[in-house]
């Protein structure tokens, strides 16, 4: 590899280092704001999980299989006080947050599995 290709790459991982935030690519970003831009994005409701897991699939075309938990919770908590305008602090959210995650790293672990 030579020294010129290296640097090709650098200024793209300078960026994602100096931030230390995961960061959705596009698709995977509006598949997750149509979750949660529903009043009912924390309920088992056929509409809001069908929408998650639009979002998981997004997630796995642009992102793969392995999935950053801590740091898409942390966006998904800066959307929802974005939302709202005040700092989102709900513990019962939270859990269903956690959940939907963790969730989402056992289908994309599933799919990773079968080949999918």
């Amino acid at each position: 590899m030579s020294i010129g290709k290296i640097n090709m790459v650098a200024p793209d991982l300078v960026k994602i280092n100096k931030e230390n935030k995961m960061q959705l690519k596009q698709n995977a970003e509006k598949a997750l704001d149509a979750w949660l831009g529903w009043s009912t994005w924390y309920t088992k409701d056929l509409r809001d999980m069908n929408r998650w897991h639009h979002f998981v699939d997004q997630y796995q075309r642009e992102h793969g299989f392995t999935i950053d938990e801590s740091g898409l919770r942390e966006i998904i908590e800066d959307k929802l006080t974005k939302n709202a305008g005040t700092r989102f602090d709900n513990e019962p959210l939270r859990k269903v947050i956690r959940e939907r995650i963790s969730l989402a790293y056992n289908i994309l672990d599933f799919l990773e599995y079968t080949g999918r």
